[in-house]
């Protein structure tokens, strides 16, 4: 069910042709909130691509966001992403294919925030 809903989500934000990507100011939600799980028509999502993803990377005031399956969460507000990384990975790069094989998986990527989409 959770795949069913990222890929819903993907494809609705795909078709809404959303135009920001402002890599300056993260997106939050209508009350400057962030939103968690998925985006919301109050999101403004950013659409990145790997290489602007990079800048991402948790250090030096920067977000710290993970890629997975072409969607964007911010792990900035997870402890164990501190400093931008967490058990010999690190922020601002897309964990497709690796996260899978954490002892987690997934599952924790529920605990951050939605920030956006990975466009070519």
């Amino acid at each position: 069910m959770k795949w069913f809903l990222i890929i819903i989500v993907a494809l609705t934000l795909s078709l809404t042709g959303c135009q920001s990507n402002d890599t300056e100011n993260p997106p939050t939600g209508g009350d400057n909130t962030p939103t968690t799980g998925e985006l919301t028509d109050e999101t403004e999502e950013i659409k990145l691509t790997l290489e602007e993803l990079a800048a991402y990377n948790g250090k030096d005031g920067m977000p710290a966001y993970v890629a997975h399956d072409n969607i964007i969460y911010d792990v900035s507000d997870i402890p164990e992403w501190e400093n931008g990384t967490h058990n010999g990975q690190f922020a601002g790069t897309d964990l497709t294919g690796v996260i899978e094989k954490a002892p987690h998986g997934v599952k924790n990527l529920e605990l951050a925030t939605i920030v956006g989409v990975i466009v070519e």
